[in-house]
């Protein structure tokens, strides 16, 4: 019995992982989609009208005007534009390394968020300080 239990288990777990996002609907099912809620059709018949899922008809229909974009909730940057360039100009000035540009700015974000403001910048070459013996 438990054998099963995990089996079963298992098949849900593939099968959500290889579902993916389908197609959106194209400017021809979404008019269609239009004139049959406007015929006061409900969305089972809609779907099988157009030949596609109850979800994407349900979608369409709550929100016409937002389908189809991407909401980006973006991450606010830790640094402000202003910060950014003090950095690549303190990088700019001397060569020095991330972790003496983030101690004399005194910046509270890690060294990895300052190379990549470095790297984001495309003025400089990562190159690899030589030892001074």
């Amino acid at each position: 019995m438990n054998y099963y239990i995990n089996h079963f288990k298992y098949i849900l777990l593939t099968i959500s992982r290889s579902m993916s996002k389908g197609k959106q609907l194209c400017e021809f099912e979404k008019r269609q989609i239009g004139i049959l809620k406007r015929q006061d059709l409900n969305l089972c018949q809609i779907s099988e009208i157009i030949d596609r899922s109850h979800c994407v008809c349900k979608n369409y229909i709550e929100n016409a005007k937002k389908y189809g974009q991407n909401s980006r909730n973006l991450r606010k940057s830790k640094l402000s534009p202003r910060t950014e360039k003090l950095i690549c100009r303190e990088a700019s000035n001397k060569m020095t390394s991330t972790a003496k540009i983030k101690k004399i700015l005194r910046l509270n974000v890690t060294l990895q968020i300052v190379r990549n403001i470095l790297r984001k910048s495309n003025q400089f070459k990562y190159q690899r300080m030589k030892k001074q013996f």
